[in-house]
């Protein structure tokens, strides 16, 4: 279910479309059920509280013990740390798409959450994740569906297409504009996005980089 709705490449090729004008080719890397298993790491690692995930295209610089120590800033209601997206992938859609309903699934003002996010590094705080009532409930199929269902629906009625590629990259998108109470912001530098792709330079990080993500 999360494959049908996150993906739009459930084949073995690379697949490429126009899309206004430009050539975009979908990686078939994403049908692959590692890109949609994240949110239920909790429900499935039960032996293990804090998880670290990371992509396999890193550069790490600095010791993983300070990456860590943000589990322990993490609020009683954060689940999940997330670090910003920075080639600009989402802000079409907020600033642009979706501007003037934004208020109707943009719980934030928080300007990094705003952006979205890249899931190249992930903490996962599996204990919270069990022990919290409201995330479960979202876990239900219902409730994936619908958050899904909710956000395409704003795009139809706005006259704007919406496609995910992404796998689970988009609903932790979606649940940190949905619900961005469950989300902590990690710091850019622990995922410095270096991109060929960038779709703008608005939003790169100005940190000095402790995790380099080459985006390959």
């Amino acid at each position: 279910m999360m494959k049908e709705i996150y993906s739009k490449n459930l084949t073995e090729a690379i697949v490429s479309y126009e899309d206004e004008g430009l050539v975009v080719m979908d990686s078939p890397k994403y049908n692959k059920d590692l890109f949609y298993i994240g949110p239920f790491y909790g429900n499935t690692l039960t032996q293990i509280d804090r998880l670290i995930m990371f992509d396999a295209d890193l550069f790490v610089k600095k010791d993983l013990s300070y990456l860590d120590s943000y589990f322990d800033s993490m609020n009683s209601t954060q689940l999940i740390g997330l670090t910003r997206e920075q080639t600009g992938y989402y802000m079409n859609i907020v600033t642009v798409a979706l501007n003037k309903v934004r208020d109707k699934f943009l719980f934030t003002n928080d300007k990094e959450k705003i952006q979205g996010t890249n899931t190249g590094v992930v903490l996962y705080h599996l204990a919270k994740m069990r022990e919290s009532a409201e995330y479960q409930k979202l876990m239900k199929f219902e409730n994936i569906l619908g958050i899904y269902e909710n956000f395409v629906n704003l795009g139809s009625q706005n006259g704007f297409k919406i496609s995910f590629v992404c796998g689970d990259q988009e609903y932790f998108t979606l649940l940190m504009w949905y619900y961005p109470h469950l989300v902590q912001m990690i710091p850019c530098s622990w995922n410095f996005q270096s991109s060929r792709f960038m779709i703008t330079r608005d939003y790169v990080c100005k940190e000095k980089p402790f995790i380099v993500h080459q985006h390959s």
